[in-house]
C-alpha cells in the first residue's frame, strides 16, 4: 500500500525514523513492499465521539461493549461538501491531520517566511497559527482531543532535535520530553484523559513507542517479541494504543497495547508478512494497512474476535491505506492508482469503499481523520495543483460546527 516519500528539504524530514515521513506522507504513500528502502513509517490519526455532545459531557456511546457496532446507514458521499481550509497568511500549502468531535481541525501550514507552523481551524474563527508561540521553529499539530488540547512537535532549524509538545486550550506550549537517554520525540495522538502517544529516538537512531501521562511522566511501551523498535500512532479513550513494532531490516508488525496485557501482535492479511496499525476507535476497532501475497498493500479493519478484514481499493487502483476510524466504524484513507495518484475514500460496512469528492477543477487527496458526526479532514489538491488542508462536511453539519465552536470559545 502506500507510505510517504521524503520529498521535502525541510529539517523535519532529516530527523530519521518514522518522524521523517510525517509531512511527506500527505503527498504520497509508499507501499510496504518498497518501504524498506526508507526508514520506518507512519501517520497520524483520528478523533472520536459525537459532534452533538455538548462540551464537558461524556459521549453517548462510551458504555457500548467493545466490538459491537451501532447501526450505520450507507453514507451518500455525493452529499458531502468539500471545503478548502486555505493556508496561514503567505503560505502556499497546508495539510489537515486530525479533527475532533467539536469540528476543530489541526495540521500544518506553510507561512510567508517559508517555515511550517501548526494550526488550529474552527468554522467560527478560521485558521489560527499555533506555531507563533514556539518562536522561530517549525511546528506540526497531529492530534486534538475533545477538550481542545493539541499535540505534535517542534523542530529548531537547521537540524535541531524534534521535541514532542502539547498546546493547552489557551494555546500555551508545553514540552513533553523524551524517553530516558533519548534525544528526539514526536507526539501523534491525545485522548480526553490527557494521555499522549508517539515515539522517541535515541542518538543512534533506535526508535521507541512512548506514552505520556497527563501528569507529565513518560513510559516506554516496549516492542513485540523478536522486534527491537516500535512507534505508537493512536490512543483511544480507554487507553488502548496502536502502532507498529519492527526491526531495522525486518517487516512491520501492527500492535495493540493495553496497560493490563501489554503489546499484542495483530497479524496481517493473508499472504502478507508486514502491516502497520494507524488508528483505533473506542470500540477497539483498528485500521491501517497490510501487505498482501501479491505485490500490493491494502487497507485493513481489525476487530477483536474477527479475522483482519481487507477493505480493498477503489476501482482500477492497486493499493490502499486506512488512516482514521470513528466510533460508528466509518473508515477514511486513500487509494492509490498504478501511476501513484492518491484518491481519498470513505469506507462503511454497508457501502464499502467510496471515493470522496474533489475541490472544483481538481482531483486527488488523502483523508486522514473522521469524527463522530462524519466530518472528514485531510489534504486536497487545488485547481492550481497546490495542496491544501480540507474537510468533507456532511449535509447540515455547518450550523452544528459553528455552535460547537461557539460553545468551546465561550467556555474558555
Amino acid at each position: 500500500m502506500m507510505k510517504p516519500r521524503p520529498t521535502s528539504t525541510q529539517p523535519w524530514r532529516r530527523l530519521g525514523g518514522p518522524a521523517v515521513f510525517l509531512r511527506a506522507l500527505v503527498r504520497s504513500f509508499e507501499p510496504l513492499r518498497r518501504r524498506r528502502a526508507l526508514p520506518a513509517a507512519l501517520l497520524c490519526a483520528a478523533a472520536l465521539l459525537a459532534l452533538a455532545a455538548p462540551p464537558g459531557s461524556s459521549y453517548a456511546g462510551a458504555s457500548r461493549p467493545m466490538g459491537v457496532l451501532p447501526a450505520v446507514h450507507r453514507v451518500d458521499v455525493a452529499a458531502l461538501t468539500v471545503i478548502d481550509l486555505g493556508t496561514l497568511p503567505g503560505g502556499n500549502y497546508s495539510y489537515a491531520w486530525s479533527v475532533n468531535d467539536r469540528g476543530q481541525v489541526v495540521g500544518l501550514s506553510a507561512t510567508a517566511s517559508g517555515s511550517e507552523h501548526a494550526f488550529l481551524w474552527t468554522a467560527q474563527g478560521g485558521m489560527q497559527d499555533l506555531g507563533a508561540a514556539a518562536g522561530g521553529v517549525y511546528t506540526l499539530a497531529r492530534g486534538i482531543n475533545n477538550l481542545g488540547q493539541v499535540v505534535g512537535d517542534r523542530n529548531t532549524p537547521p537540524i535541531g532535535p524534534a521535541q514532542a509538545v502539547l498546546w493547552s486550550r489557551q494555546g500555551a506550549l508545553q514540552m513533553l520530553g523524551t524517553l530516558p537517554g533519548q534525544k528526539d520525540s514526536v507526539a501523534y495522538s491525545i485522548n480526553d484523559a490527557g494521555q499522549t502517544v508517539g515515539g522517541s529516538n535515541s542518538a543512534s537512531g533506535m526508535e521507541g513507542a512512548a506514552l505520556w501521562t497527563s501528569q507529565g511522566t513518560v513510559r516506554s511501551l516496549g516492542a513485540l517479541p523478536g522486534d527491537s523498535e516500535s512507534w505508537a500512532m493512536d490512543i483511544n479513550s480507554l487507553g488502548q494504543v496502536v502502532g507498529l513494532s519492527f526491526t531495522p531490516t525486518g517487516p512491520d508488525h501492527p500492535f495493540l497495547w493495553t496497560a493490563q496485557a501489554g503489546m499484542r501482535d495483530l497479524g496481517a492479511l493473508p499472504g502478507g508478512g508486514s502491516a502497520d496499525a494507524y488508528a483505533i476507535n473506542d470500540l477497539g476497532q483498528v485500521v491501517g494497512m497490510s501487505a498482501l501475497g501479491a505485490p500490493a498493500d491494502h487497507a485493513f479493519l481489525w476487530s477483536a474476535g474477527s479475522a483482519m478484514r481487507d477493505l480493498g481499493t477503489l476501482p482500477a487502483d492497486a493499493d490502499s491505506v486506512a488512516y482514521g476510524i470513528n466510533r460508528l466504524g466509518q473508515v477514511v484513507g486513500a487509494s492509490q492508482g498504478p501511476a501513484g495518484a492518491n484518491h481519498p475514500f470513505l469506507w462503511t460496512a454497508q457501502g464499502g469503499m467510496q471515493a470522496l469528492g474533489s475541490l472544483p477543477g481538481a482531483a486527488g487527496g488523502i483523508a486522514f481523520s473522521v469524527n463522530g458526526a462524519g466530518l472528514i479532514a485531510g489534504r486536497c489538491t487545488t485547481a492550481s495543483g497546490a495542496e491544501h488542508a480540507c474537510v468533507w462536511m456532511p449535509s447540515g453539519a455547518s450550523s452544528s460546527l459553528r455552535q460547537a465552536t461557539y460553545l468551546e470559545t465561550t467556555a474558555r
